[in-house]
């Protein structure tokens, strides 16, 4: 009996640190994001000199592409925080008044529960499930208001310069 209990234990404090991890992790990506989108910022504000200084359409181009670009990994680095997120729901479902924990701590078992399992979380993917994972992060509203603002202004600005106003 004792060494059921050592094992409990032992996996509930893997448990406690995996959160930890978890909590870490999903800092860490917020942090990167908003590296990302200053650089994205940066880029575009210096595009946007250029296409009014230039008057170039090889501008207008570059910067749509740079904008597409930032997107992109921006919505990569989300799709993965978003694994770190979805595990950590799962470890505070299965602790907040659920059944299953409740029957851990009577029973000394983690049960099917797995403790750690950080790792199988990031489950292998196919290229269409990456795609598909990609393209709902790219839509998600707050992962893509500033990039469509982007947009907007490149368009408006080309508006501006062919009608001569600028």
């Amino acid at each position: 009996m004792n060494d059921r209990n050592d094992e409990f234990h032992y996996k509930f404090e893997l448990l406690k640190q995996e959160i930890d991890e978890l909590q870490a992790a999903i800092r860490s990506y917020d942090a990167l994001t908003f590296v990302i989108r200053g650089w994205a910022t940066t880029f575009f504000s210096a595009f946007i000199v250029f296409i009014i200084d230039k008057r170039e359409a090889s501008f207008f181009l570059t910067c749509l592409l740079a904008i597409t670009l930032f997107w992109l990994i921006d919505a990569v680095y989300r799709g993965l925080q978003r694994e770190y997120i979805n595990r950590t729901k799962k470890i505070e479902e299965f602790l907040n008044d659920s059944p299953a924990f409740n029957k851990a701590i009577s029973t000394g078992d983690f049960g099917s529960f797995q403790v750690p399992n950080l790792a199988g979380s990031f489950k292998e993917k196919t290229r269409w499930e990456i795609v598909e994972g990609l393209v709902k992060e790219v839509r998600l509203l707050h992962n893509s208001v500033l990039y469509l603002s982007m947009f907007v202004i490149v368009a408006v600005i080309g508006m501006l310069m062919i009608t001569g106003v600028i």
